[in-house]
């Protein structure tokens, strides 16, 4: 086996992935939603703690980044 042979030229997966796409579109989002939450909390404004729980614990805190970086490193 040649080592510079080991390498193809033909390009592979070269088109978009429309769910790929919309898990990223979903994750800065939902990570605009947290931030814009922090803001918020930060002026002690009466935000629900239904919809501060949902954002800020469900959706945004432990999934949005984790999600976005997965998409981008398997774009």
């Amino acid at each position: 086996m040649n080592i510079f042979n080991m390498f193809s030229d033909e390009k592979v997966n070269t088109g978009r992935q429309v769910e790929l796409d919309i898990a990223k579109a979903l994750a800065i989002i939902f990570m605009i939603f947290l931030h814009t939450c922090f803001v918020v909390t930060g002026f002690n404004a009466n935000l629900s703690p239904n919809y501060s729980f949902l954002i800020m614990n469900v959706l945004g805190r432990p999934y949005a980044a984790v999600i976005f970086m997965f998409c981008m490193v398997w774009e």
